[in-house]
C-alpha cells in the first residue's frame, strides 16, 4: 500500500514544495432579509395555461398573462396596494380552470396544424391567411383580432442547395418520406449510391446536421438557404424523386416544414404541427378563423385543491392567496399551509384569504371563528378603486381585497406588523363603526377602515385568526412571521452538518454556527431588521442579551439537539400615555 508524501489543502493533494494560497469567502453574504417572500396566486383567468404553476415578477406581465377575470384583478391590487408597503415581486400563478378548457386549433389541409399557445375564448380570435411569398414559397401571416397582434412568416419552402461536382457524368438525388432515405447517386457508366443517409438517425436528424455531412463530401457542395433554417426536422423534407444536382444547383424545399419550423421557433401566438398528411404545398387562402377555444367548466373544490398540491413543489412560496369566497376552498388552503408549515416538512407559508360581497359584521366574524389557524389572515370588508379603464368606481369585494393585503405581506419582511398600513383605495364597500371594528379585532378579523381626518384606508391590526387564546406570537401576522423566518434560519444552518462525523468538534461547530446565525437575527442600528432584540433589566440596569440558554446535546449515537432562548421583536399597537396634572399652587 502506497502512503501519500504530500499534504492536502482545500481537497487537492498537493507534492511539489511550494508556497499555496486561497480564499475563503463563504462568510461574505449579507445577512439581509429579503422583503419579497415568493406570494402563491390561485385563481380563475382568461389567459395563461392552466393548472401549472406560472411564475411572473412585474405586474405588466401578469396582466398580459391572465387577460381577464378575477385572477387578473388579484393580481392588480397585490402588485400595487399600499403606498407604505412594496407589493409583490416574484408570484407563482395558477389558473383554476375546470374541464373542457381549451385552447383553439387551425387545420391547414391536413398539412399543418396550427394551435394557439395560450388557453380560452379568446384564443378564438386568431386567424391565419395563406399568400404568394414576396420572393419564392408562401407568406402565412397569424393574427390575433383581439389584441391586434401579427405575425408574418414569408418566403417559407426553401431549405438547402446542393451541387455535385465530382467527375461523374452525371448525378441525382432523391428522398423518400415513406423511408425517411436520403439517397444520391452518380453515373459513371450506371448508377451507384454516393450517400444513402436515414436522416431520422440522430447525426443528420436537422438540416443543420444533414448540410453539414453533405458539404463535407469533397464531390458535393452544400449549403442551408437563406430562407431556409437549420433546426428544420430532416424528416419533414418533401419527396424528392432522382432530380439533377449536376446540371445546377438544386434546391430542396418544404413548406410545411419550413412553417413548423418558424412558428415553432419564433411565434408568441401559436404552435404547429405535422398535420395528417404533411405531403406537398400550400394553396393560398384568405383569412381562416382558428376554432375550439373554451373557458371549459367552472372549476370545482377538487381542481382548487390539485392546485394547491402543485404549490408542494414550490418550496419558497411563503404567501398563498386563493380569489374565491368559497369557505370549502379556504379551509383545503389552511390544511395545506398547516402541512406544509409542519417541521417535518420545512415549508413555511401562510394564507391571506376574505370573504364574499357584501359579507355582514357577524358574517365575517363566523368565518374567522370557523377558519381559526395561526397561519391563515382574514380581510375586511371589500375596499372600493377607480377603474383605469372606465374611470368608473368599482367595488372589490373582500376576497379580491384580500389580494392587496397579500402583496403587502409578500413585500414585507417577516417582523413587520401590516397594523396601521394603508390600502390604496378610494372608497369602503362597507364604512366601518368603531364597536364593529372591536367585534371584528375580538374574533380573529384584520379590518379596513376608513380614517377621516387622515384621509386615508388602512388596516386596523393585521391579527390572524386564531381564537383559542392572546398568544401574541400565533394571534399576530407579524409574531407568525418572525416564528416562520426564526425556524427557517436556524434549520438553514444546522443543514450542512447533517453527514458529518460526530464528536466534539463537529459538536463546537454547530453551536458556534448557531451563536453566529442568532447575533446575525439580532435587531441592532446596524441591523434594523433583525428579529430578535435585546432587553432592558430595569431592575439590573443592564441590558439582556437577545439569546442565551445555548445547548448542544449529542447523544452518541446519531441525534444532536439544539436549544436556547430568545426575544423576538414585536409590534407595537397600543400606546397608553398618562399625565398627572396638578394644581399651580403659587405666592407672588
Amino acid at each position: 500500500m502506497s502512503v501519500y508524501k504530500g499534504v492536502y489543502f482545500r481537497g487537492r493533494g498537493i507534492i511539489i514544495p511550494g508556497a499555496y494560497a486561497d480564499v475563503d469567502a463563504t462568510s461574505m453574504v449579507p445577512n439581509r432579509l429579503s422583503p419579497a417572500n415568493v406570494l402563491a396566486m390561485l385563481g380563475q383567468a382568461k389567459g395563461g395555461t392552466p393548472n401549472v404553476v406560472t411564475r411572473v415578477v412585474n405586474l405588466r406581465d401578469a396582466v398580459n398573462l391572465l387577460r381577464g377575470g378575477d385572477l387578473k384583478t388579484a393580481a392588480e391590487l397585490a402588485y400595487d396596494p399600499s403606498s407604505d408597503v412594496a407589493g409583490a415581486g416574484t408570484v407563482a400563478f395558477i389558473r383554476i380552470a375546470g374541464a373542457g378548457c381549451a385552447r383553439a386549433a387551425s387545420d391547414m389541409t391536413s398539412l399543418v396544424t396550427l394551435t394557439g399557445k395560450d388557453y380560452g375564448e379568446h384564443t378564438n380570435f386568431l386567424r391565419r391567411k395563406i399568400e404568394s411569398g414576396s420572393v419564392v414559397g408562401r407568406k402565412v401571416t397569424i393574427n390575433h383580432q383581439a389584441d391586434d397582434i401579427s405575425e408574418v412568416y414569408d418566403n417559407i419552402g426553401p431549405v438547402f442547395q446542393i451541387q455535385y461536382v465530382g467527375s461523374a457524368s452525371a448525378a441525382r438525388m432523391s428522398f423518400n418520406t415513406g423511408t425517411k432515405v436520403l439517397l444520391i447517386e452518380v453515373n459513371t457508366g450506371s448508377w451507384v449510391p454516393l450517400v444513402t443517409y436515414t436522416v431520422t438517425n440522430t447525426s443528420v436528424d436537422t438540416i443543420a446536421k444533414l448540410v453539414t455531412i453533405l458539404d463535407s463530401h469533397q464531390d458535393l457542395v452544400c449549403n442551408i438557404h437563406k430562407y431556409g433554417s437549420g433546426s428544420m426536422a430532416s424528416i419533414l423534407l418533401d419527396t424528392m424523386t432522382e432530380v439533377d444536382i449536376k446540371t445546377a444547383q438544386y434546391t430542396a424545399s418544404s413548406e410545411v416544414g419550413s412553417l413548423i419550423t418558424w412558428v415553432n421557433l419564433r411565434s408568441s401566438l401559436c404552435t404547429a404541427a405535422a398535420g395528417i398528411s404533411p405531403t406537398g404545398n400550400f394553396t393560398n387562402s384568405n383569412w381562416a378563423n382558428f376554432t375550439g377555444g373554451s373557458e371549459g367548466s367552472a372549476p370545482d373544490v377538487a381542481a382548487w385543491t390539485a392546485a394547491l398540491a402543485l404549490l408542494e413543489a414550490e418550496t419558497d412560496v411563503k404567501i398563498v392567496y386563493c380569489a374565491t369566497d368559497s369557505e370549502a376552498i379556504h379551509t383545503a388552503a389552511i390544511a395545506h399551509c398547516t402541512t406544509q408549515s409542519d417541521p417535518k416538512t420545512g415549508r413555511e407559508r401562510r394564507l391571506v384569504f376574505g370573504g364574499a360581497a357584501a359579507e355582514t359584521v357577524d358574517q365575517a366574524t363566523t368565518r374567522a371563528i370557523n377558519q381559526g389557524s395561526p397561519r391563515a389572515m382574514l380581510v375586511y370588508p371589500g375596499i372600493k378603486r377607480v377603474n383605469a379603464l372606465t374611470g368608473l368606481l368599482d367595488t372589490i369585494p373582500p376576497y379580491l381585497t384580500a389580494a392587496a393585503v397579500a402583496g403587502m405581506a409578500a413585500g414585507s419582511t417577516p417582523e413587520t406588523p401590516l397594523t396601521f398600513k394603508t390600502v390604496k383605495a378610494h372608497g369602503m364597500e362597507k364604512y366601518l363603526k368603531d364597536s364593529e371594528v372591536e367585534q371584528l379585532l375580538q374574533q380573529g378579523v384584520a379590518p379596513i377602515r376608513f380614517v377621516k381626518e387622515d384621509g386615508i384606508y388602512q388596516i386596523v391590526q393585521s391579527i390572524t385568526t386564531w381564537q383559542k387564546d392572546a398568544n401574541v406570537i400565533y394571534r399576530k401576522w407579524s409574531g407568525m412571521g418572525i416564528h416562520d423566518y426564526l425556524r427557517q434560519e436556524v434549520r438553514n444552518t444546522a443543514k450542512p452538518f447533517i453527514g458529518r462525523v460526530g464528536d466534539m468538534f463537529a459538536m463546537l461547530s454547530i453551536k458556534n454556527a448557531i451563536s453566529a446565525k442568532l447575533d446575525l437575527l439580532t435587531r441592532t442600528p446596524q441591523n434594523p431588521n433583525g428579529v430578535l432584540t435585546q432587553v432592558w433589566d430595569y431592575d439590573e440596569r443592564t441590558v439582556l442579551p437577545a439569546w442565551d440558554s445555548l445547548l448542544v446535546e449529542w447523544d452518541g449515537y446519531d441525534h444532536v439537539n439544539v436549544s436556547f432562548r430568545a426575544h423576538p421583536v414585536g409590534e407595537i399597537a397600543y400606546i397608553t400615555i398618562l399625565c398627572t396634572l396638578e394644581p399651580a399652587k403659587m405666592t407672588v
